[in-house]
């Protein structure tokens, strides 16, 4: 009796990488995102989607993504106006998560970074990300707050106050505002993350 071999997801990317063309391997992540975050919202909500609406959401996703991806870096506009601030700890007994993203237009890259401390502002976890910038500030930001927060949880540092300066995605975080696809991808993963959390809170900062 011959045995059942599985692989993870990302095995199974790179194997089908080299046989689909790049058109139909953004086909298949689009579906594979939508099939995961169809289970997630019938899971955590009840909500069934019908297979053939599943196909349909992502071949439009995919279509969004490609425009979005036609959109030049200078046509950005900051996330917002930066304005001063001073680190406020958090109240006793909670974690504060602080992130941000530092955008390098000209050489294409963004810095990402995220900080736990506690009440008395000692740093208690903390890491840096490298990432190729593709010229949308939002995207950084949403994919900073995502790494910050698993940092966080990982480390077991909750109740956790999670505080961005960009005032657009902390309003998508908490509002469950649908956007655009390749932002909603991480976003959904949020959501799922601090699901039935009471303890975790986003805050908007200046910075």
């Amino acid at each position: 009796m011959s045995k059942e071999r599985t692989i993870d997801f990302m095995s199974f990317g790179r194997l089908m990488a080299d046989q689909l063309t790049k058109s139909e391997l953004e086909l298949l992540i689009m579906i594979s995102w939508s099939i995961w975050h169809s289970r997630n919202s019938f899971i955590y909500g009840g909500d069934c989607t019908e297979p053939r609406r599943i196909c349909t959401k992502a071949e439009a996703m995919l279509e969004e993504f490609q425009s979005a991806c036609l959109v030049t870096p200078q046509a950005q506009k900051p996330c917002i106006a930066p304005r001063p601030t001073t680190w406020v700890p958090p109240r006793s007994g909670w974690f504060k998560l602080n992130v941000d993203a530092a955008i390098k237009v000209a050489a294409g890259c963004a810095g990402l970074g995220a900080i736990v401390r506690n009440e008395e502002g000692k740093v208690l976890v903390a890491a840096v990300y490298r990432r190729i910038f593709f010229g949308d500030v939002e995207y950084a930001e949403v994919e900073v707050i995502l790494n910050g927060l698993k940092l966080a949880m990982e480390a077991g540092l909750t109740p956790l106050i999670v505080e961005s300066d960009c005032l657009n995605v902390v309003n998508l975080i908490l509002k469950h505002i649908i956007t655009r696809g390749e932002i909603e991808f991480i976003l959904s993963y949020i959501r799922s993350l601090v699901a039935g959390q009471k303890q975790i809170v986003f805050n908007h900062i200046y910075q």
